[in-house]
């Protein structure tokens, strides 16, 4: 009997300080909005939280801040032009993530301004622009920024995913922003892997890109834009269905073979065994079908 209360003894006095050290988050908590941050630090939020006023839900004016919506939703509900998570000013070192943001008026994260910072993980939706305004996204950033694994729908009058110069584009579903492009890059990024169907424009872009293994589908407008003036894009290993055209790419620029493979007399395939249907031998290919 001894010996147990003497290990149970011993086991409580090594948990203590490690129950202790959990208690004591350094982070800041988000309770309710507006919110503003102006120190560096650590931000999470402990709710779902729905804005009742006419400013921003969270505004954001200091550098090396993370702002971790910890699974949970920014929700516009008050009056106005309001942006979601508003960074006004040239910030840097932001990381946003792991939430959802909707239903706001003037664009749901609006961090145009800031450059090397992250945005990764949030899930955007039925924001609007007050009219169709393409200086605003669902979700915009700053130059040499990233975005990653985010989800970007029905943002009215404005593009879906809107970044500066030598940003990283990545993992993205941009879907159903009518009016903008799906995707709207300046000069110097990578856009890959990302999905961009039924939107104004599938991607748009400066000069300097490269644009590799996205799939652009039924978008207003061309899936792939490279407007007149705008050069040294690279694209390659992208695919194209449904859009007007499909590829629109200005002189300047250089890309695989774009191939058209609409299924015309293809046989089907069941079993361990099928010929190839895809009709080139480029490497580099982009494909249209």
């Amino acid at each position: 009997m001894k010996t147990l209360l003497l290990r149970v003894l011993i086991f409580g006095l090594c948990l203590g300080p490690a129950i202790s050290l959990l208690a004591q988050d350094p982070r800041t908590p988000i309770s309710s909005l507006p919110y503003k941050i102006t120190a560096q630090g650590s931000y999470y939020l402990t709710a779902n939280l729905t804005a009742t006023g006419s400013t921003s839900g969270i505004t954001i004016s200091a550098d090396n801040v993370t702002l971790d919506l910890n699974g949970f939703a920014l929700v516009g509900g008050g009056s106005g032009s309001v942006t979601g998570i508003n960074v006004p000013a040239a910030q840097k070192n932001i990381l946003i993530r792991n939430g959802t943001v909707r239903g706001w008026t003037n664009g749901g994260i609006n961090a145009s301004n800031v450059t090397n910072s992250v945005i990764q993980g949030i899930r955007l939706s039925n924001n609007t622009a007050p009219s169709i305004f393409f200086s605003i996204a669902g979700l915009s950033v700053g130059n040499g920024s990233t975005v990653k694994d985010c989800f970007v729908a029905q943002n009215a009058n404005s593009n879906g995913i809107s970044v500066g110069n030598a940003c990283t584009v990545s993992g993205c579903i941009a879907r159903a922003n009518s009016v903008g492009a799906g995707i709207r890059v300046l000069d110097s990024c990578y856009v890959v892997g990302n999905i961009s169907d039924s939107n104004g424009t599938g991607i748009v872009m400066g000069s300097g890109n490269r644009i590799e293994n996205n799939s652009c589908t039924f978008n207003a407008s061309a899936g792939i834009l490279i407007p007149s003036g705008d050069t040294n894009n690279l694209v390659i290993h992208n695919s194209a269905r449904g859009n007007n055209p499909n590829y629109n790419i200005a002189a300047g620029n250089r890309y695989g073979t774009i191939v058209n493979l609409t299924p015309t007399s293809t046989g089907a395939a069941n079993g361990d065994l099928a010929f190839s249907t895809i009709v080139s031998t480029d490497p580099w290919a982009n494909f249209a079908y």
